[in-house]
């Protein structure tokens, strides 16, 4: 069972800088390791130098934790005395969401922002900063099982190294940071949806280390790589099978073996489009079913009234009614 804490420190009337950064550190340390937590200049966040804001939102799910985690200005350090203090070795995966940041672990330097990511080992010391307020979601993996289910080794990582979020990396991380997101609400599908979270991060970060084998035996991401494409294209009333397993670097039989948890290719597809119409018949205003049909992907109104009938038991229009 995934459990939440949630969290918002600000300096000010009743709180100096001193002590918000001391609870911070308190807070940073119980979500993820001990490690020390620093003022950086202040002034570039529209707060007074020296004055401190933060909040963090942290899950802890059966196999790994994700955080949606931002500060203004700070700096980070984790020494051997704090590596000595741990019982849990993690990789932190950090994916900047606003704002830059600067990681520094063994003799590598990353700065990075938005569309990047970094990978950090607990096991060794490191120190971060960033400047102005920011924000990323922060996922920890204990080390030892991530090792133990891909057969990769940390030398296989490059650690405090700006990795692009792009292709079936971008992907996975839109998935979990959207699990991050429904973690932090305390929502009860986050739970649901976090059983295929270690595998996709698995295959992920197999993938950054160069070991496209374990990524292509990921079934979870393979059927992510699937449902993201098809949610992304599914307006196209003539998109192909032929296409879609082209886009995600399988055949046409791999495809349609992976499909079968959707309940097949043709299921994804039509679920997919009848979901985008259910939000477009729930939006206010007369838009008309020809237009609604043909923004969800459906060729024509016809096939629309057909399959919404079989699937919903109802027709769009008494749909649209019950929903107003």
């Amino acid at each position: 069972m995934s459990h939440s804490v949630s969290a918002i420190v600000r300096s000010g009337t009743d709180t100096s800088p001193q002590l918000a950064f001391e609870k911070w550190e308190a807070l940073v340390t119980a979500a993820f390791v001990p490690l020390s937590v620093t003022p950086a200049d202040g002034g570039a966040n529209g707060l007074p130098p020296g004055q401190f804001r933060a909040h963090i939102a942290d899950t802890q799910f059966e196999q790994f934790g994700a955080a949606v985690i931002g500060a203004t200005t700070q700096r980070i350090a984790r020494t051997r005395r704090h590596i000595a203090r741990s019982d849990q070795d993690y990789l932190l995966v950090s994916i900047q969401r606003t704002g830059r940041a600067r990681m520094e672990q063994g003799g590598r330097r990353a700065d990075w922002g938005p569309g990047s990511l970094v990978l950090i080992d607990t096991s060794r010391p490191f120190a971060g900063a960033h400047a102005a307020e920011a924000e990323s979601v922060m996922l920890r993996i204990p080390l030892d099982r991530l090792l133990a289910s891909t057969g990769l080794v940390p030398a296989d990582l490059p650690m405090a190294t700006p990795i692009a979020v792009r292709g079936t990396l971008a992907v996975v991380a839109e998935f979990l940071c959207g699990l991050a997101e429904l973690g932090a609400e305390a929502d009860p599908a986050a739970e649901l949806l976090a059983g295929h979270g270690f595998e996709l991060l698995a295959g992920a970060l197999s993938l950054i280390a160069g070991d496209a084998g374990y990524a292509r035996n990921s079934p979870a991401l393979i059927h992510e790589v699937i449902a993201a494409y098809v949610r992304d294209h599914h307006a196209d009333p003539a998109m192909t099978v032929e296409e879609v397993a082209h886009a995600c670097g399988l055949s046409r039989r791999s495809l349609y073996r992976a499909c079968e948890q959707f309940g097949g290719f043709g299921a994804l597809v039509r679920r997919t489009r009848l979901e985008h119409a259910r939000n477009l018949l729930r939006e206010p205003g007369s838009r008309s079913l020809a237009t609604i049909a043909g923004a969800a992907g459906f060729a024509d109104e016809r096939n629309f009234y057909r399959v919404f009938r079989q699937e919903m038991g109802m027709t769009p229009s008494e749909f649209r009614a019950q929903s107003a």
